[in-house]
């Protein structure tokens, strides 16, 4: 039996899908409580209780808690396929156990039989669940590890902000997902579609932006902010968002979202400033020096 003792460093892992967590390594902060499940792609059982694992996944959002789907599966290719295919279905952390630790670490010590197969870690590093997750017992252990998980923004600074995975598929796995899903990636990081008018120009958006920057969710409702304007154009206002490079305040433009000077670049005659309450919008190089005045 694995309940009650600690949790095993859990290294050796692919991720992908979600960014890398330590896994078996105690933290007090933030206080992270986790869900191993093993699961793998041929079993009907685990596909059945996928849903539940992203619902769980959203309920807990405001929360250190990270649900990590496990496949001990060879293929990296096949996993990360089928997660690709399930796209906002599958709504958590997926890994591939490459190493085997998992399997030995923890399905062996446990006596699983099968799969799925769920453990809660909590903020202690403390085993507290191990079995089914549509098991009752299952959501009541993790409701208990979860109240002393920390909440995701408390005391970092970051404003309660998001991280958005990077993209990792290929040009033919993105080519071979719905459009509806291609549209979600770029509009759930702040990135217009309104100039991509085939398919394939969504996909080449994607490998373009989303593959080596990570992006941050916007505020439901974006704060109006003035902008300052060199004499030859109206004064007007645009939306804030958080820069989608570190989180800092920026302007989106009606027709794509950019990024603040730390992260950006001149685009389209438009500098933006690193600031944290106002954002100076620049048309020209030379008046740079008068709006930081």
């Amino acid at each position: 039996m694995v309940i009650g003792t600690q949790c095993p460093a859990i290294r050796g892992l692919t991720f992908v899908k979600g960014d890398p967590v330590p896994i078996g390594v105690k933290n007090d902060n933030p206080k992270r409580v986790f869900v191993l499940e093993c699961w793998a792609t041929w079993c009907g059982p685990c596909r059945t209780s996928i849903p539940h694992l992203t619902e769980l996944q959203h309920k807990y959002k405001d929360k250190h808690v990270y649900i990590v789907g496990i496949s001990s599966e060879q293929n990296v290719q096949v996993v990360k396929k089928f997660v690709d295919g399930m796209g906002s279905q599958m709504d958590y952390t997926v890994a591939v156990d490459t190493g085997g630790e998992v399997q030995e670490g923890l399905m062996m010590p446990a006596g699983a039989r099968g799969i799925p197969h769920a453990f809660v870690i909590d903020a202690n590093n403390t085993v507290t669940f191990s079995g089914h997750p549509m098991d009752p017992g299952f959501e009541s252990a993790l409701r208990t590890a979860a109240a002393a998980a920390s909440d995701r923004g408390a005391g970092t600074g970051g404003g309660g902000r998001q991280a958005l995975p990077l993209v990792t598929s290929s040009q033919e796995e993105l080519l071979a997902m719905p459009v509806k899903a291609l549209k979600e990636l770029l509009t759930e990081r702040g990135l217009s579609t309104a100039d991509c008018v085939e398919k394939a120009d969504l996909v080449n958006k994607i490998l373009a932006t989303c593959t080596n920057v990570t992006y941050y969710k916007c505020p439901d409702r974006p704060v109006p902010v003035s902008l300052i304007h060199d004499h030859r154009r109206p004064v007007h206002t645009h939306p804030c968002y958080p820069c989608f490079a570190c989180g800092c305040v920026s302007i989106a433009s009606a027709s794509r979202a950019l990024r603040c000077t730390m992260h950006g670049r001149w685009k389209g005659g438009t500098f933006l400033l690193h600031a944290f309450q106002r954002v100076a919008c620049v048309w020209r190089l030379e008046n740079m020096m008068a709006a930081l005045g």
